[in-house]
């Protein structure tokens, strides 16, 4: 029997798994939006809870481009982004006459100067980006923003945005793909200076479907000639929940400890192995996250069970039901639960319950 030479499932954060599945239709919507400049997918803003696959679905589309009609700024948005947006551009512009080698944030406002290798008047990030923006216009190309890790709306976010929508009037080739936690891109949407992003096509990354995932699973293995009947495929894919991070996880240890077959009791062992990942790696850095008020409220609906209703959480924390009301729409706008029904509510992170209950102090 042949193998494979190396584990096809990448479970590490920041790379495109070699299997990227349930993200097809977003890839494919955004850039079949740059070929048309009215397309509503050209600014996409995309929303999901760690884990979910935000920055392999940048990577992906990054991945796809065609860098002879555009320009790729793929940054992260930490303090001073804007500086490797400029760097990127200056990288891949058609002149290389301007070097960007200083940029400052000013004492009012954003007002930004930027310092370069040719004698000029300070001039600010707008003006610097516009004029990178032209010289890739007359070579023919665009340009595609891709900003992972939004956090919540400060200067240099609301400096690329208010620059981005001034491109567009400009007529430039543009597009923008931003991607970050649910309530990091919430803060950004409701920004009272980036009214604009409203229009924007909004995504929030759901579950990948079990029949996809199943797929997945019996193509690998196949292929590597090892043994998987429907029922191991079936029983692998649901206890992924249709987690992205999870998928690659399971089917890592799958594929570690692989035989001539699968069985039931290798998913079992594999699903074990899995969960203290999942656990270390995007449960307890979602309850580092939350305020304390957060947290009591998420142990107390893990001792009612996978859905409660709003008025037992309100009885179980004897407050209000406008109190439990408000704290029920911080967590479903962080990721970390959903509204399943009239009044109930259930956790939207796998097995976020039974982590709670393994943490529980009570």
């Amino acid at each position: 029997m042949e193998a494979l030479a190396a584990n096809p499932f990448h479970p590490q954060f920041g790379k495109r798994p070699e299997y990227f599945i349930g993200r097809d239709y977003i890839v494919r919507d955004f850039l079949c939006g740059l070929d048309n400049p009215n397309d509503p997918n050209r600014v996409t803003v995309v929303s999901g809870i760690r884990g979910s696959g935000k920055t392999a679905l940048l990577t992906d589309v990054r991945d796809t481009l065609d860098s002879k009609r555009f320009a790729v700024v793929d940054v992260t948005a930490g303090p001073h982004f804007l500086q490797s947006v400029l760097d990127q551009l200056q990288a891949d512009s058609p002149s290389a006459k301007r070097h960007v080698i200083g940029l400052n944030a000013g004492a009012l406002g954003f007002s930004v100067g930027v310092a370069t290798s040719v004698k000029e008047p300070e001039h600010g990030f707008r003006y610097h980006l516009t004029s990178l923006a032209n010289e890739l216009k007359s070579d023919g190309r665009g340009i595609v923003f891709l900003v992972d890790e939004v956090h919540r709306a400060n200067d240099e976010m609301r400096e690329l945005v208010i620059t981005y929508q001034h491109l567009m009037r400009e007529n430039h080739d543009v597009a923008l793909l931003m991607a970050g936690l649910p309530q990091s891109v919430s803060s950004v949407l409701n920004d009272k200076i980036l009214t604009f992003l409203h229009r924007s096509n909004r995504v929030f990354l759901s579950g990948v479907d079990a029949m996809l995932t199943e797929d997945l699973f019996r193509r690998v293995f196949e292929k590597a000639e090892v043994g998987i009947t429907e029922e191991t495929a079936a029983m692998a894919a649901k206890a992924t929940c249709g987690f992205p991070y999870l998928i690659q996880l399971l089917g890592y240890y799958l594929w570690k400890g692989k035989g001539e077959a699968l069985s039931r009791l290798d998913v079992e062992r594999a699903l074990l192995n899995s969960k203290a990942d999942l656990f270390r790696n995007i449960h307890a850095l979602i309850m580092r996250e939350l305020s304390a008020k957060d947290q009591a409220f998420l142990f107390a609906m893990a001792e009612s069970g996978s859905s409660v209703s709003m008025a037992e959480m309100a009885a179980r924390l004897q407050v209000s039901s406008g109190y439990a009301a408000k704290y029920r729409l911080r967590l479903i706008e962080s990721g970390v639960v959903k509204a399943t029904g009239r009044g109930i509510i259930s956790f939207d992170v796998p097995y976020m319950q039974e982590y709670l209950l393994r943490h529980s102090e009570s």
